[in-house]
């Protein structure tokens, strides 16, 4: 996967260089989102040509919000003097909050590429379903037929819409929190000891960045988080 390359391209740099400034970072994962606005832009484009056409609103670019909302949290976080950008664990553990927020991000893009694939599939099959009353039966549908089918598809354009809107409340306290859970939920550890040092470790990191962030009643939360995470047997 891109984002992993990149970014292990990133942590070696950082752990060779001695300056490493915000646009270093912001130059790395730029790379990274490119190439997908690159892969999306074209679907995104032919989805609000329809919309257009069924007299529906357009949908946002999933691209644009996540490079908004990532340039939304990391302002707040350097407004608070934490260091986001050097992924040199040894000298900047804060690095470990970068990699929640940026997994956080991923995830948002992932969810909506999957609505953006679901809605080209009905499109596909819809084609299918005309094209072959066309073949059967000689003549051209009708286009109120197609346009009634793609009007109770907008469920799908919904669910997308509100993976984008949901990026704008990225800097809210329950966000914060959230980014953190759900990182903490992604680990995977070879073994007990393993999973109890790094949960231990990330948990004070985010602690740490969470009351930096005048979060402090949301500590309580990802403690209580993290203990269940802890608690949980490894399955062999």
């Amino acid at each position: 996967m891109i984002i992993n390359e990149e970014i292990y391209k990133y942590i070696e740099f950082c752990n060779k260089s001695e300056n490493v400034t915000k646009n270093d970072y912001y130059d790395m994962i730029n790379k990274v989102y490119n190439d997908y606005s690159d892969i999306t832009y074209h679907y995104i484009d032919y989805i609000n040509r329809i919309q257009n056409t069924i007299g529906y609103s357009k949908i946002p670019d999933i691209n644009i919000r996540i490079n908004n909302a990532r340039v939304k949290i990391l302002k707040h976080l350097s407004k608070n003097n934490i260091n986001f950008y050097n992924f040199n664990l040894d000298k900047n553990s804060d690095c470990l909050f970068t990699c929640a927020i940026e997994s956080y991000l991923y995830n948002k893009y992932c969810k909506a590429c999957k609505y953006i694939e679901e809605y080209l599939d009905v499109n596909l099959k819809l084609k299918d379903k005309y094209n072959k009353k066309i073949n059967k039966f000689k003549f051209m549908i009708g286009k109120l037929s197609v346009i009634s089918d793609l009007k109770n598809k907008q469920n799908i354009i919904y669910n997308y819409k509100n993976v984008c809107d949901s990026l704008d409340n990225i800097t809210d306290k329950s966000e914060l929190l959230n980014i953190a859970i759900s990182y903490l939920n992604q680990m995977s550890f070879n073994n007990e000891a393993e999973k109890k040092y790094v949960v231990s470790t990330y948990t004070n990191v985010y602690a740490n960045i969470l009351h930096t962030l005048n979060c402090d009643s949301e500590i309580k939360q990802l403690l209580e988080e993290s203990y269940k995470v802890t608690s949980k047997v490894l399955k062999k």
